[in-house]
């Protein structure tokens, strides 16, 4: 326990974590202040106006079914209605019935200016902010770990306790638990700020315990990458002994897998080359699913009626692929620091 308090202290003391998280702090009140810059209030005319607009975009909606229903009665129970929406309307995309004409009407909100929404636009500001938390705790993590192995201080350390896991373990634990202090703190800030653009400029109605629920699993996902990824960043900078390690990884990590596995796979006409990329494992467990498509049976396809595969990564496929990923690398940098000489 003392170890993990003086290496918080340290943590804490380094000038690289101070300027991560005042760029940190810097890029949130960026975005805060653009937010609350654009940010409009619905006036009673403005609703008015989005009711009318909505009324107007129904009926014509119904005027374009009516129509469509009778070419199709007109032309036979074999017509398609991608072929015919009946008389003074346009034809319907491929693959598309009379009736999606209306499935989907515009309600007044829709057509309201733009304006922020908390319960719409807030998941999307959480999921930013776990993006941004992951970058800190990736370079926080390989920094602090780096710069320990550059001045001998893990050399000292292990002069006056000779315990490789524990020093390893200890280390680890202070720097996950200074990431999710920022983490937290942030979050807190970061809801606090949205509910006041929200009640001043915006809109706070549809806030029920469902949503807040949801906002905040979003939140936990969002510190969650912030963790693992210091964790990353931690374990390959120890197995490297230096920062330039970890930061080298992940740049090779983008431009090979990330970068040119996408031009192999266009290349190669690959099926559902998004399964290989970590990029559609991580927007999976941010978002609950992410959702592809899949051109591989439209290829050789001169009809332009055919329909891309639509498939999806969920929350419950990311998790293992993420959490084994992050276990295998601490482990490995684990293991190797245990057996490996260290002068």
């Amino acid at each position: 326990m003392r170890l993990v308090r003086a290496e918080l202290a340290r943590l804490s003391a380094r000038r690289f974590t101070r300027i991560g998280l005042l760029g940190l702090l810097v890029v949130i009140g960026l975005i805060t202040v653009g937010i609350a810059a654009s940010a409009h209030k619905p006036t009673e005319a403005d609703r008015v106006k989005a009711h009318a607009d909505a009324q107007r975009y129904r009926a014509e909606a119904q005027i374009q079914y009516e129509n469509c229903r009778q070419g199709m009665d007109a032309a036979g129970p074999s017509a398609s209605p991608a072929a015919t929406a009946g008389p003074g309307s346009k034809p319907l995309p491929p693959n598309s019935d009379c009736s999606d004409i209306i499935a989907h009407q515009p309600t007044d909100e829709d057509l309201l200016p733009h304006t922020f929404t908390l319960v719409r636009d807030a998941p999307e500001l959480y999921r930013a902010l776990g993006a941004l938390l992951a970058l800190f705790g990736f370079a926080v993590g390989a920094s602090f770990i780096g710069a320990e192995w550059s001045s001998g201080g893990v050399m000292t350390l292990l002069v006056w306790r000779p315990r490789r896991a524990a020093l390893w373990l200890g280390k680890l634990a202070s720097l996950l638990l200074g990431v999710l202090g920022v983490g937290v703190v942030l979050s807190t800030l970061w809801y606090a700020a949205m509910w006041v653009i929200a009640t001043q400029r915006g809109i706070t109605a549809g806030l029920t315990p469902g949503a807040l629920t949801s906002l905040a699993l979003t939140d936990a996902r969002s510190v969650g990458i912030g963790l693992a990824a210091a964790v990353v960043g931690y374990s390959i900078a120890f197995l490297g002994r230096n920062t330039a390690t970890a930061l080298g990884a992940a740049i090779g990590w983008v431009v090979i897998f990330e970068i040119g596995g996408r031009i192999v796979a266009a290349i190669t006409q690959a099926v559902r080359p998004e399964r290989w990329y970590l990029s559609s494992y991580l927007l999976a467990w941010l978002e609950k699913e992410a959702r592809f498509e899949d051109f591989a049976r439209c290829r050789d396809v001169v009809d332009a009626s055919c329909s891309p595969v639509e498939w999806s990564i969920t929350l419950r496929q990311a998790t293992p692929v993420l959490g084994v990923g992050m276990l295998l690398v601490a482990l490995i940098s684990l293991v190797i620091f245990r057996r490996r000489d260290v002068t």
